[in-house]
């Protein structure tokens, strides 16, 4: 990585950390697993129907998945710029 973007890439996951810290912290104990807890099916049928097909089991895999996600598109917007 060029040196130029390690405080967008240092920012970029420091941010996202922090969100879903927050986020966590403000679920209850009971609901901090559950993935949209207060999924309506019947109103949000496209919702839960992603929820239902989201192939990551846990809050720490899907933000896993979510950081490596901000990784790969960081890059390929480095690529496209000519970084």
């Amino acid at each position: 990585m060029p040196v130029e973007v390690h405080a967008l890439i240092l920012d970029g996951l420091e941010t996202l950390t922090i969100g879903a810290a927050l986020m966590q912290a403000s679920k209850s104990p009971e609901t901090r697993q559950v993935l949209f807890a207060s999924l309506d099916r019947e109103t949000q049928p496209k919702l839960a129907e992603a929820v239902d097909a989201n192939p990551w089991p846990d809050p720490e895999a899907l933000f896993g998945q979510l950081l490596r996600s901000f990784l790969v598109g960081t890059v390929e917007a480095l690529d496209r710029s000519g970084f």
